[in-house]
């Protein structure tokens, strides 16, 4: 059996279109990847030593997870908290901690090196309450997550506790 195409479809189709229409869908599939970011790995401990008396470790709701830690100074009441957050919220950390403190200033910015990574300094003074606070932000990040310690405080008793929380920013590590 023979099959004969008239001339008549040619004059709408060349074969090329044909062969495009009809055969190449034959050759071709679809294939779907999925990629997807790896996932961060927590950091599994941070490597500090806790700060000396008279500040004394606390637990606070706002401060959780396993590698977030919160002291209170027995005689001033100021407070130092790590945090860390996987995967990193750095930015959004940053901009939620300066809109949480109201009539701030930001007294100074700089950028040193913590743990082998640029770390960035914000020294803020303001009021809350109508108390006048302090309070010192140091920022980084280390495989995918951030990592964040922060010293706040009555502007009057800022200064004398001030060490200790440098000392541990310093010496913060995280394997």
């Amino acid at each position: 059996m023979k099959i004969y195409i008239s001339n008549y479809y040619f004059k709408f189709f060349n074969i090329n279109i044909l062969v495009l229409l009809f055969i190449l869908p034959l050759f071709t599939s679809c294939i779907s990847v999925d990629i997807k970011p790896d996932d961060p790995k927590p950091l599994s401990a941070l490597e500090f030593k806790a700060p000396d008396q008279p500040f004394k470790k606390i637990s606070s709701d706002l401060i959780s997870g396993p590698n977030s830690h919160s002291w209170q100074s027995a005689e001033t009441g100021n407070l130092i908290s790590l945090i860390t957050h996987c995967p990193s919220l750095y930015e959004e950390f940053y901009t939620d901690f300066l809109s949480s403190l109201k009539q701030t200033q930001i007294l100074e910015q700089k950028t040193s090196w913590i743990d082998q990574r640029p770390a960035r300094h914000t020294l803020i003074e303001g009021l809350k309450e109508g108390i006048a606070f302090k309070a010192y932000l140091i920022q980084y990040e280390k495989k995918g997550c951030s990592i964040a310690s922060v010293y706040l405080g009555q502007k009057k008793a800022f200064a004398s506790e001030l060490p200790l929380f440098e000392q541990l920013s310093a010496e913060l590590k995280s394997p």
